[in-house]
């Protein structure tokens, strides 16, 4: 009936929406996203005449249409008094809003009110560059730093590159919660040739400020294609003054532990034996933090220079983690002498545990060989179990060495206590 009635099937809708039987609004709200326009402008028209949970419905109905022509609905209906009401025609507003919704949504998100979430978010998701455009413009003008807050968070969430320019001057915000959103959204928009401004940046900020801000300049940076470039504006920072602060010099190295290369590497190895310890203690946990293996071999040392102590024990963990990166610059040969050494290093069995839960990865014959007699030791043998699946889990390395492997996966099935481990052992075994 109501598909044949044409633009009358609005009013139609409505009378369904004001009844009682369940069944009948069900069929009118799926009906929505198919009416005429004529018969969904009455179904807008008449919004206030239906009870507050077909309101709602019929709201949500009419976002999923996404006509832009219901924006005005959704305006009136989140001025509404019923909180459920007001809350559904925001959430219309960011897909059927455009930028004329933008001041609107702005004012509910400034508003002390429990809307301000759902406002900022519909402000999120409406289209065009308009609406861009007039977020920077309220940002300039925003005098209120929780305001300008969320302005910035906003514009982040929208991934708007033309707000690149002010993000990087509310970088140097005299609020802290200002500077902290800039940078925020610089991390999610902001491009390789951005970075030395929020580096700049960085170095003005308080020592509690500086590790999320390095975050988001990791993240920039490391939208650069080359690998071996995502360090430069950083490296660049940190060449470029020499009577750098040691506070300062620390936090650049930081970064540099978190985005690699071969330049970074042999400034952070230098920075090793600086007469600052700051500077020493950064260098040491940037190399702890490395992001690949190119850093294993200078782990290593550390490990055998620093036994027994926290240094050394963290070396012994980095050096677990970076080799068993797949792939790198460190044959796979090379890479288990190392963690056999390192295991020589190790005082306490959580380090051994560290690299036996790591060895796995190390894809060798000669790993599994080494692997095996930890199964011995009660307080290493889960941790070698979980070395011994992990090897297996190579199809290319088991496949040739079957017998070997079905021998060491019965121990696995005996020994471990990880039902999924041993699900996944039997798996193995069973496996052609």
């Amino acid at each position: 009936m109501l598909r044949a009635a044409g633009d009358d099937a609005g009013a139609q809708v409505v009378d369904l929406l004001r009844g009682e039987d369940a069944s009948a609004r069900q069929v009118a709200i799926g009906q929505i996203e198919s009416l005429s326009a004529g018969a969904l402008k009455t179904v807008g028209a008449r919004l206030d005449q239906l009870p507050v949970p077909s309101q709602v419905m019929a709201l949500t109905a009419m976002a999923a249409r996404g006509d832009k022509a219901l924006v005005e609905v959704a305006a009136r209906a989140s001025a509404s008094d019923n909180d459920a009401v007001a809350r559904a025609g925001l959430q219309a507003l960011g897909t059927l809003g455009d930028a004329s919704a933008v001041p609107l949504l702005l004012g509910k998100a400034a508003a002390k009110s429990p809307h301000s979430a759902v406002a900022l978010d519909s402000l999120a998701r409406i289209g065009g560059e308009e609406v861009n455009r007039q977020l920077i413009a309220a940002l300039d003008r925003e005098k209120t730093p929780a305001q300008a807050a969320r302005i910035i968070d906003v514009l982040g969430r929208r991934k708007a590159l033309s707000a690149i320019p002010a993000l990087l001057q509310n970088a140097q915000h005299p609020d802290a919660s200002v500077r902290a959103a800039a940078f925020a959204s610089l991390g999610a928009v902001a491009e390789p040739k951005d970075a030395p401004p929020m580096i700049a940046a960085l170095l003005k900020l308080d020592r509690k400020e500086r590790d999320p801000a390095a975050a988001a300049i990791a993240n920039v940076c490391s939208r650069e294609a080359d690998p071996e470039k995502r360090a430069d504006p950083v490296l660049a920072a940190y060449r470029s003054d020499k009577s750098l602060r040691p506070e300062d010099a620390a936090a650049l190295l930081l970064l540099l532990g978190r985005l690699g290369g071969t330049k970074a590497l042999e400034e952070v190895k230098a920075a090793l034996s600086s007469d600052a310890a700051p500077v020493r203690d950064a260098a040491h946990t940037a190399l702890f933090n490395w992001p690949d293996d190119a850093a294993a071999a200078i782990l290593l040392k550390v490990a055998e220079e620093s036994k027994a102590t926290a240094q050394g024990r963290s070396a012994l963990r980095s050096l677990a983690r970076v080799c068993a990166v797949q792939g790198g610059a460190v044959p796979v040969p090379a890479k288990l002498e190392m963690l056999k050494k390192a295991m020589a290093c190790a005082d306490r069995d959580d380090e051994r545990r560290a690299i036996l839960d790591q060895i796995g990865f190390v894809r060798h014959l000669d790993t599994l060989h080494y692997v095996v007699p930890f199964l011995d030791n009660p307080a290493l043998a889960q941790s070698a179990c979980r070395a011994v699946v992990e090897l297996a889990h190579s199809k290319m390395l088991r496949e040739p060495n079957r017998l070997e492997f079905q021998r060491a996966l019965d121990r696995v099935i005996a020994l471990a206590k990880d039902k999924q481990l041993v699900e996944r052992a039997k798996d193995y075994k069973q496996q052609p």
